[in-house]
């Protein structure tokens, strides 16, 4: 079983994400679930993730490289 979750505090936000990953019964790895994108000075965000590690991946990759465009002049919208 995976878990992600996200608290928020007086003090602040608390991001946790564990990092085990399985391909079976005796194979267990680990894997970087929580990735977070950053703004200086303007904003951030914090993907985390659970369960399937392929899915993970590919809405990781999704976000990290896809844009889109209204019209052939104006500037690609990204995640941001």
């Amino acid at each position: 079983m995976t878990y992600c979750v996200a608290i928020k505090l007086n003090a602040g936000l608390v991001f946790l994400s564990d990092s085990r990953t399985n391909a079976g019964l005796d194979q267990i790895g680990s894997f970087r679930k929580m990735i977070v994108y950053e703004r200086p000075d303007d904003r951030f965000m914090v993907l985390l993730t659970a369960g399937n590690l392929s899915v993970a991946q590919s809405v990781r990759e999704i976000l990290q490289v896809e844009q889109l465009k209204d019209s052939a002049e104006a500037a690609p919208i990204t995640i941001w």
